[in-house]
């Protein structure tokens, strides 16, 4: 019997992984595709909900697909951390002619797994590529093939840019995700409460600014998950939401309560100095990567961190942001990843500034002049 091995956090399990599921059915010929959800991944502390959770929102999503089956190898194995070299030689006794389908960006990673070489020569893997990445699989493929006798499929199916991350964010911002996940599964969550790990948080932020402004600020929080997921950034998904969901918390706010500038009062830039003390004094953040991304995200700053590029990138290029060259932004990210959109927004943002007769801040300039230099 062949098999497909399809293993995951799947938390929550979607709809693209349910077109996944059926396309390696298709695709590759196998009688049974084996769901293999994670007990605890080796790029994780922990999943966001249970074990028991998780398998019941699979068996929700696939109860009509009767070629799948669920393993639950990884909660029986009882070790701390799973890896997968180790699990396919253990499930090879149970499946002896299996095969490992993992994800695109899990492929472009590969050389960090625990005995990848080990792994390309053992077991045949097929690859789920995935929509608007540039990414030469083909290449990487031939080379593992012609190293280490690889036996690689690439799916010619393409997964949509859809994450469970981005579902379980968009759930914390009260988002509705029926589109993601199917009316069922959406129920088992909003029944078991599940994905409200930051209600009381997020809660405070939208009472206190408009809702014209908390639609932007979700947006940006979403346009963040996305770029830290892209471009691989390997940032925590807590610093980018806290960093996201706080960069205009002081943006409709008059009072100055706590020490800013002075020279920033009454200033478009006001927010970003004094949103920082907001969220260090009403929000307990004591995160200085997360402060400093507040801090400058509309003037930014000569060395910033990655998260701190995102911020300021997001908050500019997010779904409701038309102006003129955005897209071209956008593009850039696509293609060339984060440090070229930000430089390339860096300058729009300066040009735009310039070109309307406005103040340039001290600090854009010295941002554009660092940025701008060679090899930076």
């Amino acid at each position: 019997m062949k098999v497909a091995i399809y293993g995951g956090s799947f938390d929550p399990i979607h709809l693209e992984h349910r077109k996944i599921i059926e396309a390696c059915h298709d695709e590759l010929k196998v009688d049974k595709v084996v769901i293999l959800p994670t007990y605890l991944p080796p790029h994780k502390k922990k999943s966001k909900t249970s074990f028991n959770d998780r398998v019941n929102m699979i068996k929700i999503m696939l109860s009509d697909l009767d070629y799948v089956e669920i393993d639950d190898y990884e909660l029986t194995t009882n070790t701390d951390v799973n890896y997968a070299y180790t699990m396919l030689h253990n499930l090879n006794n149970k499946y002896p002619d299996l095969i490992y389908v993992i994800g695109g960006d899990s492929f472009r990673n590969i050389e960090s797994w625990y005995r990848y070489e080990e792994l390309l020569h053992d077991f045949p893997l097929c690859i789920i590529k995935r929509n608007n990445v540039v990414f030469d699989y083909q290449s990487k493929i031939d080379e593992y093939t012609k190293k280490y006798k690889a036996n690689i499929t690439l799916l010619e199916h393409e997964g949509k840019d859809v994450s469970s991350t981005y579902i379980t964010v968009s759930n914390f911002l009260y988002q509705d995700i029926t589109e993601f996940v199917g009316d069922s599964v959406a129920k088992y969550i909003k029944d078991n409460h599940l994905y409200m790990n930051y209600d009381q948080f997020v809660s405070k932020v939208k009472s206190n600014v408009s809702e014209r402004l908390f639609t932007h600020i979700t947006n940006t929080v979403l346009c963040g998950i996305k770029i830290n997921q892209y471009c691989n950034l390997n940032i925590s998904t807590t610093r980018v939401f806290v960093a996201c969901i706080l960069h205009d918390i002081a943006k409709e706010r008059k009072d100055v309560v706590y020490g800013v500038p002075p020279v920033t009062v009454n200033t478009e830039i006001f927010h970003q100095f004094y949103g920082e003390r907001v969220a260090y004094y009403e929000y307990n953040i004591t995160d200085e990567m997360v402060l400093d991304a507040i801090r400058f995200h509309t003037t930014a700053k000569p060395g910033m961190s990655d998260l701190g590029k995102l911020v300021f990138l997001a908050d500019k290029i997010c779904k409701g942001r038309t102006h003129d060259g955005v897209e071209d932004i956008r593009e850039d990210l696509r293609v060339n990843g984060l440090d070229s959109a930000f430089k390339k927004c860096l300058n729009w943002s300066y040009d735009y500034l310039t070109s309307k007769g406005k103040s340039v801040y001290p600090l854009t300039k010295e941002a554009v002049d660092y940025y701008n230099k060679e090899n930076v």
